[in-house]
C-alpha cells in the first residue's frame, strides 16, 4: 500500500509541475515581464542613487552655509543697536547742518 501513495505523491507533483510550467507562450511572456521588472528596478535603484548624491551634496553645503553665517548670526543683535545709534546721530547732525544752511553765519 505505502509503493501505491509513493506513485500517487509522483503523479501529483508531476500535474502541478506541468501545470506550473504552461505554455511556451505563457513561459516567454513571464519572462519578457521578469526582464521588464528586473530593469525597471535597476532604473529605479539608479535614480534612487543620484537622488541621494544630489541630497547628501545639498546637506553638505547647506551645513557648510551655516557655519559660514554663524558669526553674522551673533554679530546681528550687537549690531542693530549700533545701527540704530547712528541713525540717531545721522539724524541730528542733518538737521543741524540744515538749519547752518538756511541760516548761515554772518562775520
Amino acid at each position: 500500500m505505502q509503493g501505491n501513495k509513493e506513485g500517487d505523491r509522483h503523479s501529483a507533483k508531476s500535474n502541478i509541475g506541468s501545470r506550473a510550467m504552461g505554455s511556451k507562450g505563457e513561459v516567454q511572456m513571464l519572462m519578457s515581464r521578469s526582464k521588464l521588472m528586473y530593469e525597471s528596478l535597476r532604473k529605479s535603484q539608479v535614480l534612487t542613487n543620484s537622488i541621494v548624491n544630489v541630497l547628501g551634496s545639498f546637506d553638505h553645503r547647506l551645513s557648510s552655509l551655516e557655519i559660514d553665517m554663524r558669526p553674522m548670526q551673533v554679530s546681528i543683535p550687537i549690531l542693530i543697536p549700533l545701527y540704530d545709534l547712528c541713525s540717531f546721530f545721522n539724524s541730528i547732525f542733518k538737521r543741524h547742518f540744515k538749519s547752518r544752511i538756511n541760516n548761515p553765519i554772518s562775520f
